[in-house]
């Protein structure tokens, strides 16, 4: 599991990054892991823009996130934010073998008014 956690500037200010491995769950130090967003959507009912593919490193390689379909946005009540919620398949290689899987990426804009769904 992977998060970035944006403070209100959008600076990523923490990072959560955990693997398994032989059934067995660790950490893997925050300072070791980036993504950089590749490609993006742009709400039409919103205006918010979400990334829709992203470049992640980890210890051993590198892997691409990218959403199946680009409109997965959750259109939040009067009062509630957005957020992305992207059904999404990963590629890449780790430790030199080719690695591929599906993920869920989820993507809550930290330029918005309104508070988070309960």
């Amino acid at each position: 599991m992977l998060y970035f956690i944006q403070d209100g500037t959008g600076a990523i200010v923490q990072v959560v990054a955990t693997q398994v491995k032989n059934g067995v769950t660790t950490a893997i130090p925050a300072n070791q892991v980036s993504q950089k967003a590749l490609t993006t959507y742009t709400s039409s009912a919103t205006g918010l823009t979400y990334a829709t593919s992203r470049l992640v490193t980890v210890p051993g390689g590198t892997f691409i996130v990218k959403s199946r379909v680009q409109a997965q946005e959750f259109v939040g009540a009067p009062g509630f934010q957005s957020y992305y919620e992207g059904d999404s398949v990963v590629f890449g290689v780790l430790n030199g073998e080719p690695v591929a899987g599906v993920a869920f990426a989820e993507d809550n804009p930290f330029n918005q008014p309104g508070q988070l769904l309960p």
